[in-house]
């Protein structure tokens, strides 16, 4: 069984057998085992005792206790009734331990005990010495003593007067002692264990030992990453190591390998049992380097407990021999949580509370003391609530959690309203980190607040916001109308955000009510700072639409990160980069702000960044990734969370599914309820867009109008109506063309590509003329579609390409060209398959490709013929002369815009850290795009990229600077 190993100690134990050989001829031996706290000192004491009985021996032992020291001749006890003694060598020991006990009461200090033996005591001890060594005269006699610095002072005499009488005798006297060599040993110890014959010291387990412990324990050879995790975690300790072993052999990792061992109950009691074995102060030792953590010294630990430092050092230097420590951090993480978890509720926050004052007494940073008082689960005085309050502030942007959790701790010190304000801020500000709705319990007190004007802008403006995200404009208003005049530049921050929010949530026309606002309260201008210039700059995009100006000033704005920009105007300035066809830039900032919420836990962040995730892989034709996206933005809130901000996520969900022909996934998401207000918000609209989009997939065109007509509403009166933001017109037009009303239809698509082009948009552009030839006479669509299709290239939505090529195949079958038709659809087939593979839509590609074949099949016999037709202009298509066979160019042509991107720049030569900061994607992305163009083009290495790739590479940093 693993648990009666002997763990490393094959060489001891071998010298204590070569010793019991020379007893047994007379020689007597002395061997003193000296080790640290569980160094396996007893483990060997017992193999041996075990040995030596099957060798024929007589085993006497006795374990000496800290609690026993006082009993006289207590271990001598322990010796003589260890075994059963002949009837008239039983009869003599009793005679002499009766007289000991009845001849002296010892004195109540023990350490007084007379060295100087008088004549009753010596005759006494004389008498026992001599029934021991007559007990070895016919076979050699092993007494084994474990722990013997807490032996009596009365067994000491005994010991010391055998061994001066044993040289000659068939007697071994093992004596096991713990190894502290900043301890003084009493005279009598110090003595008896002087000059022995042997003295073993035992150390921690090796490295190489550990790992042959394991592999014999588990029966079979682990990683090597798993025993040195097992080292490292037992320090080399043999009662870790045993407890270690037996917590995997019962969970069954270790014998597949896992490189991270389980630390099971078995581990944790013996964490346990070495704190406890010993002295007490250990175990307060171990208490306070579990409490205090990264941040515990020698000096800060004898602070807390009241001890003197120079026994706080003897104890760690004694936790560390023993391997259960590394100066004063625990060598298995666990070990703190298990030593906590241990003692009582009230213990450990008292610990936390005097950590607490130590820390701040020495000047440690707030937040550390903080996160004492909390775990303390009190307010230990006054001057802990400044320090709530400061540590909440350093952590809001960082732990949204920690901070609320401080300033609900310091509210419930505060008796005054007055004095519970700031704090009601606060938890507002980092409440809406985590869950907007979390912040409605402490809003009543700063409605008050605000109406009266006693709050800053900074604390208004959550309270403010909260309104906004649950449709309450009029509320939102009416206490904007109670803000002070902005006073600095933090407060004229603060309002420009609050306009932004306001123009993004509920349009531009609604913004010009808070322009208003602002001028009946005569605000003074605002201040020419950099970022409160880049926010005004970004308000354009309602009016203006996506300008260079309005790019730019995104890039700001986004460039400030976390630390200064609420969600709306993040998401607000993303979108300025996704309506500016910038959807590289828009997905690399999306990653960057998204992966920092993910450290910060940020909640909000995270849903309303992965909402926009979601909707830049919509717009380049990742259905199924931009309903996952959606979904999981969606989860992250509940729905009083997202407020009428729910209709963004959801838009993007129900547009995405209908378009995988998922329209019961669809229908499901429009039946969950909705807030009213919503429809009084722009994400109204994008809710009923939504909605007219799987209508006109289920075929209810009618039904789809009329949503498309109420979503044309709700943008007209938020004046949002820009047909990059919502082109509602092209989407009213795809519903008449259901319908037959081809005029109709082009009235509007000629009205909106009318619009200049950064209020228009490639996208929208591209789509809008592809739908724009459908209502045209057949010999005019050709054109129209060439310039669609490039646009739909430039912008990058493959799902949009895939069908205007589809289109164009169509208007070259209508007109007799079948040979151009088969390679444009031919090409539609590929993007098509292309989004099958990438995003999951079921048989997309398929579907079109046998489409193709059925139409192409019918007028076959018509194909005109003598040679391979010219290219439509303005259309990239390969021809392929042998269509079983795939040429290099035609593998090239599989490449998507954004793989063909990136093997460009990986055959010149660059990184893929480097490629990742030119195109402003991560090194994952570039990992994983790299892998796809390895497949389609039947390469192991960039090495092995076409030369045209590599000669192409210096066009990408102009196609990524548009």
């Amino acid at each position: 069984m693993w648990f009666t190993m002997l763990l490393g100690r094959d060489d001891e134990l071998a010298q204590l057998m070569t010793l019991l050989h020379k007893s047994s001829a007379g020689h007597g031996q002395t061997v003193v085992v000296r080790g640290p706290l569980a160094s396996g000192r007893t483990e060997l004491l017992h193999a041996f005792g075990e040995r030596a009985v099957e060798a024929g021996a007589v085993l006497l032992t006795a374990t000496a206790a800290h609690a026993e020291r006082a009993l006289p001749a207590g271990l001598i006890g322990q010796l003589v009734r260890s075994t059963t003694l002949p009837a008239h060598l039983d009869e003599r020991v009793a005679d002499v331990m009766d007289l000991d006990v009845a001849a002296e009461t010892p004195p109540e200090d023990t350490r007084t005990f007379r060295r100087v033996l008088g004549e009753s005591d010596a005759r006494r001890i004389h008498g026992l010495c001599a029934v021991l060594l007559e007990l070895g005269r016919d076979r050699p006699l092993v007494i084994s003593i474990d722990d013997i610095q807490y032996a009596d002072e009365a067994s000491l005499q005994v010991l010391l007067y055998l061994r001066r009488r044993m040289r000659r005798a068939r007697v071994m006297l093992v004596l096991s002692e713990w190894q502290r060599p900043q301890l003084a040993r009493p005279p009598l110890r110090a003595e008896l264990t002087r000059q022995p014959q042997r003295r073993l010291v035992l150390g921690l387990l090796s490295a190489a030992t550990t790992a042959d412990a394991v592999a014999r324990a588990l029966g079979t050879e682990p990683k090597p990453a798993f025993t040195a995790a097992c080292h490292r975690l037992t320090g080399g300790n043999p009662l870790l190591l045993h407890a270690l072993i037996a917590d995997n052999v019962e969970d069954g990792r270790g014998t597949e390998g896992s490189a991270a061992p389980v630390l099971g109950p078995a581990f944790r009691e013996a964490v346990l049992d070495c704190l406890h074995r010993w002295e007490p102060e250990f175990l307060q030792v171990g208490r306070a380097l579990a409490v205090l953590g990264e941040r515990a010294t020698a000096e800060l630990v004898a602070q807390l407990l009241g001890l003197r430092r120079h026994v706080v050092v003897e104890v760690l230097d004694a936790l560390t021999a023993a391997g259960v420590t590394t100066g004063c951090r625990y060598n298995a993480p666990v070990t703190g949580t298990v030593v906590l978890e241990a003692e009582p509720a009230e213990m450990v926050s008292y610990l936390h509370v005097r950590a607490a004052e130590v820390l701040h007494g020495h000047g440690v940073n707030v937040v550390d003391v903080a996160r004492h008082v909390i775990a303390a689960g009190e307010v230990p005085g006054d001057w802990a609530v400044p320090i709530l309050r400061q540590a909440a502030d350093q952590t809001i942007g960082q732990d949204a959690a920690l901070a609320m959790t401080s300033l609900k701790l310091a509210v419930r010190t505060c008796d005054d309203d007055g004095a519970r304000v700031p704090f009601h801020a606060a938890l507002v500000r980092a409440a809406w980190q985590v869950n907007p709705s979390a912040a409605t319990p402490h809003l009543t007190l700063l409605h008050d607040a605000l109406d009266a004007g006693e709050l800053t802008h900074s604390d208004a403006a959550p309270v403010i916001r909260h309104a906004l995200w649950q449709g309450d404009l009029s509320g939102a208003m009416s206490r904007l109308s109670g803000l002070r005049a902005p006073a600095s530049t933090a407060d004229h921050r603060a309002e420009a955000e609050l306009r932004l929010s306001i123009s993004w949530i509920f349009g531009h026309g609604r913004a010009k009510a808070y322009d208003e606002v602002r001028r009946r309260k005569a605000t003074p201008a605002t201040p020419a700072a950099p970022g409160l210039l880049a926010l005004g700059r970004l308000g354009a995009m309602w009016t203006d639409g996506a300008t260079k100006e309005v790019v730019t000033a995104a890039d700001h704005v986004l460039e400030s990160r976390l630390d200064t920009v609420v969600p709306e105007v993040a998401a607000a300035a993303i979108f300025a980069l996704i309506y500016a066809d910038r959807l590289t830039r828009a997905g690399y900032w999306c990653d960057v702000l998204f992966e920092e919420a993910v450290r910060r836990g940020a909640t909000t962040w995270q849903a309303v960044l992965g909402a926009v995730r979601a909707e830049i892989a919509l717009r380049r034709g990742g259905l199924s990734v931009a309903a996952a996206h959606g979904r999981t933005a969606l989860a992250r809130l509940p729905a009083q969370g997202w407020g009428v901000l729910i209709g963004f996520p959801l838009s993007v969900v129900i547009r995405a599914e209908a378009a995988m022909g998922h329209h019961d996934e669809a229908a499901a998401l429009l039946d969950r309820p909705v807030p009213r207000a919503m429809y009084d918000s722009v994400f109204g609209a994008w809710y009923l867009n939504a909605a007219g989009q799987h209508n006109l997939a289920i075929g209810r065109a009618l039904a789809g109008l009329d949503d498309f007509e109420r979503c044309a509403t709700i943008v007209r009166r938020c004046g949002a109506d820009l047909p990059l933001m919502m082109p509602w017109r092209s989407d009213v037009a795809r519903a008449q063309l259901r319908l037959g009303g081809r005029k109709r239809a082009r009235d509007l698509l000629t009205e909106q590509l009318g619009r200049p082009g950064e209020k228009v948009g490639l996208r929208a552009r591209g789509a809008s003329l592809r739908l724009l030839a459908a209502s045209v006479d057949l010999k005019d669509r050709m054109g129209i579609l060439r310039e669609a299709i490039q646009l739909l290239e430039r912008c990058g939505d493959r799902l949009e390409l895939a069908q205007a090529l589809a289109d164009m195949g169509q208007v070259y079958r209508e007109l007799g060209e079948l040979g151009r038709a088969r390679l444009v659809l031919r090409r539609a087939g590929r993007a098509a398959k292309e989004l099958t593979a990438d995003v999951g839509i079921a048989d997309f590609g398929t579907e079109l490709l046998d489409q193709a074949r059925i139409d192409l099949n019918d007028e076959q016999n018509r194909a005109p013929s003598g040679g391979v037709p010219d290219e439509p202009m303005g259309v990239s298509v390969a021809v392929d002369p042998q269509p079983d066979a795939t040429s290099e160019d035609e593998k090239l042509t599989a490449l998507s815009d954004a793989e063909r991107r990136v093997a460009m720049l990986a055959a010149g030569g660059h990184t893929n850290r480097e490629i990742s900061r030119k195109l402003f994607i991560t090194v994952s992305t570039v990992e994983q795009h790299l892998t796809r163009v390895y497949r389609k083009l039947n390469v192991t290495r960039r090495t092995d990229l076409p030369a045209d790739l590599s000669r192409q590479s210096h066009c990408v940093v102009g196609f990524v600077g548009r």
